[in-house]
């Protein structure tokens, strides 16, 4: 199933899911930091000294998630999608295989430079795991986008790692941009 729209998609996938009071994307590219606030069902919202926004309140596959809003000349360009941060990195690596999963039952093929499709067989998926982690240790990240792009927005993903005060954190975001 490939969607042409993003918010077609996503409005699907969300709006299925009723949680928390936010059970669709309500969102959309070009909305100011007020316009995105505004959106008080799924607040609270932290502001940051930059001026781009979270909430804890949006819901992914029928979860609540860490959504962070960016914006270039006060228009919302980016949604990241925060799904693992964590100090494990095979915690991390499940909820990458479990996003090529979501992924690819929405928009089909992905392209995951470097590695392979875990969908073929258990083995596939433990090689899958296997490989992002040695990935995301060296040189510190491993992404994947869907073959066929919404023709409103650009998807992509990042199982990735930071050190911060001498720790090493891994993330697992799923990113929309708007498409100027």
């Amino acid at each position: 199933m490939r969607y042409r729209s993003l918010s077609v998609l996503l409005c699907w996938l969300l709006a299925s899911q009723a949680f928390a009071g936010c059970d669709s994307l309500p969102w959309k590219f070009g909305m100011s930091p007020e316009e995105v606030a505004g959106v008080t069902e799924c607040g609270p919202y932290k502001s940051f000294s930059n001026g781009d926004l979270e909430t804890y309140k949006g819901v992914f596959d029928g979860e609540e998630q860490n959504f962070q809003f960016y914006f270039v000349d006060k228009r919302l360009r980016r949604i990241g999608i925060s799904l693992y941060e964590g100090k494990d990195p095979v915690a991390g690596a499940k909820k990458w295989l479990a996003l090529y999963g979501t992924m690819s039952r929405l928009f089909g093929r992905l392209e995951t430079p470097g590695n392979g499709s875990p969908a073929a067989s258990e083995k596939a998926a433990a090689s899958f795991e296997a490989n992002a982690l040695k990935m995301v240790r060296d040189p510190g990240k491993t992404q994947m986008a869907p073959l066929v792009q919404p023709k409103d927005a650009f998807i992509f993903s990042s199982y990735m790692r930071h050190e911060v005060n001498g720790e090493q954190y891994y993330y697992v975001v799923l990113y929309l941009d708007g498409r100027p």
